[in-house]
């Protein structure tokens, strides 16, 4: 005999939530109640869904974490002429007691720092938010987060420079913030190997080259058979086996050198060696011939007489014969000093 209740049951529900049921009547068989039961509990579930979230209740965490430094945010309403605070309390899942993050206790922003708090990177952590705003208690929802696994890596630092028809990439990789035992551990010390990932990008589109592997903070990459005089730019993302989680590098932009430009720089330097070398060659042997800041002065007699000859006589004034040599500074060869007669002898050469 069926249920006597279930037709009071079906009028709960307006007209257009029954659909094809109402037509059917309320006393056939054991299955269609089931059906109109199902379409009840259906309304009754939206109407239940629907109402407003509590006012006040810290809702949609999120853990910002990059390169093991974990940030903490979520959203609340609350009425601003009560004063909210919040409280951030987790734990690992090994332990049974929720324990309060010292940086994040009966605090009015919305955010807070974990990276202290984190400090087994293997371990799944439970996290939530406790708002307190007057008489009323209230907490999130759990969120779980994994440090090894889910934090976010790079960017790294990159530098190009050009080659002949080729690129020379240095990587570094970023700095952690994880601490063991006092001592900043980095990426390598707690991945052991890095694998990172090079996207060129040039006038013929983007190409990833094959992933490679580094065990080394600080390493260089040549990408060789490059177009010549062609610009290029290269992106660069570390990854690790356990974690994919990765923000790659800006881009970096420079155009790949030729063989000819290499040659033509290689002959401009050593023509100006060659150059600076001949000229050096002549200094020193004018300097070697007297020519220059000469060490002793030619007798007066000899310099005027060999002088009178050649010249006409009023290039020099007429000067004593006989007369005693003096020092190179003040010397005078027929009235002139000696630095304007070696002058005049070279006009005439």
């Amino acid at each position: 005999m069926p249920d006597s209740s279930m037709p009071e049951l079906v009028t709960l529900a307006p007209e257009w939530a029954l659909g094809p049921f109402q037509a059917i009547p309320s006393h056939g068989s054991a299955s269609l109640q089931a059906q109109e039961l199902s379409v009840c509990l259906t309304f009754l579930s939206a109407a239940v869904c629907s109402l407003p979230e509590r006012k006040g209740l810290p809702y949609n965490l999120q853990i910002d974490s990059h390169n093991f430094q974990h940030i903490l945010s979520w959203q609340a309403e609350h009425d601003p002429a009560v004063p909210a605070s919040y409280n951030v309390l987790y734990k690992d899942y090994r332990s049974q007691d929720w324990m309060s993050a010292q940086q994040c206790s009966g605090i009015a922003q919305l955010s807070c720092e974990l990276t202290e708090e984190f400090k087994a990177i293997y371990t799944e952590y439970s996290v939530f938010v406790q708002s307190t705003g007057g008489a009323q208690l209230l907490n999130s929802s759990l969120l779980r987060f994994v440090p090894f696994t889910e934090t976010i890596l790079g960017p790294p630092e990159v530098n190009v420079t050009s080659c002949p028809n080729c690129l020379n990439v240095t990587i570094k990789l970023p700095a952690s913030h994880f601490r063991q035992n006092g001592k900043l551990q980095s990426l390598i010390d707690i991945y052991q190997e890095l694998d990172y990932d090079i996207t060129l990008k040039s006038q013929d589109g983007e190409h990833k080259r094959p992933r490679q592997r580094t065990t080394e903070e600080v390493f260089s990459v040549v990408i060789e058979e490059l177009y010549p005089s062609r610009n290029y730019c290269l992106s660069v993302g570390v990854t690790a086996s356990l974690n994919k989680n990765s923000v790659p590098s800006p881009w970096k932009c420079v155009t790949a050198d030729s063989e000819a430009q290499q040659g033509y720089h290689e002959a401009a330097v050593a023509g100006a060696v060659c150059v600076a070398l001949i000229i050096a060659a002549v200094l020193k042997c004018v300097h070697a011939a007297g020519f220059i800041f000469p060490k002793f002065s030619l007798p007066q007699s000899l310099v005027c007489n060999s002088s009178q000859r050649r010249f006409s006589s009023w290039d020099f004034q007429p000067c004593a014969l006989g007369t005693s040599s003096v020092t190179a500074q003040s010397a005078c060869i027929c009235g002139l000093p000696q630095s304007k007669m070696l002058s005049r002898l070279l006009s005439f050469v």
